[in-house]
């Protein structure tokens, strides 16, 4: 037991510090970062943490339903796939809304980062993050443990093989949680920003104004020369 979660936890150990290496030399080379990709709203980097967490939630509730050997097991398992496939495409949305890749005129007023639409689905994916822990963390579901119980008997009606389950499910669940708590901050940016765009073409509209002002009074004085002459 204690070997395996040695190299569990060795395992996402050289994970993170690989990324994290990679983000510092990316910055070092004024190449893309964490932060430059994050950046765009306060509720950016946890819908980033909720689509990897669900990813690794799916992968690994989909990999060891061929370990499960008992009925509750297996159902645990289907559920938390059909719960991470959900979040994951939500999360996945906002994502890509983020960086406006889904971006068209009749929508882009509800659609972006701070608005009703994003909490109220924020709320959703907390609701049934909070129905998978219940049911996932219970006694004999497959993220009621990390290491595994019951023996090393597959056949044994206690047994539960060791998953990512557990972490991951905790892990989404504090991302949507994080987004809930960060989207009062993407509003207030998200109006900050829609009032400078406002002025700045309001500031262009009056440049363009004056200079077809300027235009008109020019082409006024050529006309009042030529009826002198």
């Amino acid at each position: 037991g204690y070997a395996a979660l040695n190299n569990y936890f060795s395992a996402w150990a050289c994970l993170f510090v690989a990324i994290a290496v990679l983000d510092k030399w990316g910055g070092e080379h004024d190449i893309l970062t964490l932060r430059q990709l994050t950046r765009i709203s306060p509720t950016l980097p946890y819908w980033w943490t909720l689509f990897w967490s669900c990813l690794v939630l799916l992968g690994s509730a989909a990999d060891t339903i061929r370990l499960a050997t008992t009925d509750y097991v297996l159902e645990s398992c289907n559920f938390a796939v059909g719960l991470a496939t959900l979040s994951l495409l939500i999360s996945f949305f906002f994502v890509l809304s983020h960086y406006e890749f889904l971006d068209c005129a009749a929508c882009r007023s509800w659609m972006t980062y701070g608005g009703w639409f994003e909490i109220c689905w924020s709320v959703l994916v907390n609701i049934l993050l909070i129905s998978g822990l219940h049911d996932l963390t219970g006694a004999g579901a497959i993220a009621s443990t990390v290491s595994g119980s019951g023996g090393k008997d597959p056949t044994s009606e206690d047994y539960v093989p060791g998953s990512n389950v557990y972490f991951a499910t905790w892990a989404a669940f504090c991302s949507s949680i994080g987004v809930s708590i960060k989207w009062k901050e993407a509003r207030a940016i998200k109006f900050a920003r829609t009032g400078d765009t406002n002025v700045e073409e309001q500031a262009d509209d009056g440049e363009v104004a004056a200079d077809v002002m300027r235009m008109e009074e020019k082409s006024l004085d050529v006309e009042e020369a030529a009826a002198t002459e």
